[in-house]
């Protein structure tokens, strides 16, 4: 039986959807992180804006996980 949620969604389904996505791209970044080719010294400018944008998107995806993992405790 459904928990209740919106467009035929269970709550707690959704929940874990969202956990998953987070997981994965966590794993990802994580995986980025370790790939010198993807951290080299960019020689071009078109290199460096991607780097930027790269580094930008992980810090964004690492921050989301601290706040996950601090509401976690929080919840606990």
């Amino acid at each position: 039986m459904a928990t209740g949620g919106y467009c035929g969604l269970d709550l707690e389904e959704e929940v874990n959807q969202k956990t998953n996505k987070r997981t994965h791209a966590s794993v990802m970044v994580d995986g980025q992180a370790k790939d010198e080719g993807i951290w080299f010294v960019a020689e071009t400018c078109a290199e460096s804006y991607l780097q930027d944008q790269l580094r930008r998107l992980h810090a964004a995806v690492e921050q989301d996980e601290k706040e996950a993992n601090q509401q976690d405790q929080d919840d606990a």
